[in-house]
Formats: structure tokens, C-alpha cells, sequence
């Protein structure tokens, strides 16, 4: 019984100590990658007889410092209207 309770002890503080530091390293690469990623979204639902404009840019660099950082962007327009509407949209 004390061998295997050795053993055992033994195995766990290694891995509590390997869990710890994995925790560590994984949680600040996921904000690394997180804090880069934009999403924009631009929505307009409307009725007959109506005009609709949408207009919008996705920069794909942002400037920090005096280095750039590639950032990951997605940018949606979706636009909805009743009879004889005019709709434009233009996105970059």
C-alpha cells in the first residue's frame, strides 16, 4: 500500500504542476489570437417605397507602434425590403 501511494503522489504533483503551466501558456496564445479577430455586421429590414444605403470597411492591418499586426476580419451587410425599394450596398 505505501508503494502504490508513493507512486501515485508522485505522478500527481507532476501533472498538477503540468496542467498549471499548459493552463497558462494555452489561455495567453488564445487571447493573442482572439483579440485579432473583428467581425462587423450591418443589417437593415425595411417596408414598400423605401431606399436603403449601406456602407462599411474591414481594415485588415492595424497599426501598433511602429509594427503592424495582421488582423482576421469578416464583414456582412444583409439588407431587406417590401415592393419597389431601392437597396445599396458597398463594402469593402
Amino acid at each position: 500500500m505505501y508503494e502504490f501511494s508513493k507512486w501515485f503522489f508522485d505522478g500527481l504533483g507532476t501533472a498538477i504542476i503540468g496542467l498549471i503551466v499548459g493552463a497558462i501558456g494555452g489561455g495567453v496564445t488564445g487571447f493573442k489570437v482572439a483579440k485579432r479577430k473583428y467581425k462587423f455586421v450591418q443589417k437593415q429590414v425595411a417596408g414598400n417605397d423605401s431606399e436603403q444605403n449601406q456602407q462599411g470597411k474591414a481594415d485588415s492591418v492595424a497599426e501598433i507602434g511602429d509594427n503592424s499586426e495582421n488582423i482576421k476580419s469578416s464583414f456582412r451587410q444583409s439588407q431587406k425590403a417590401g415592393n419597389n425599394s431601392k437597396q445599396t450596398q458597398i463594402g469593402e
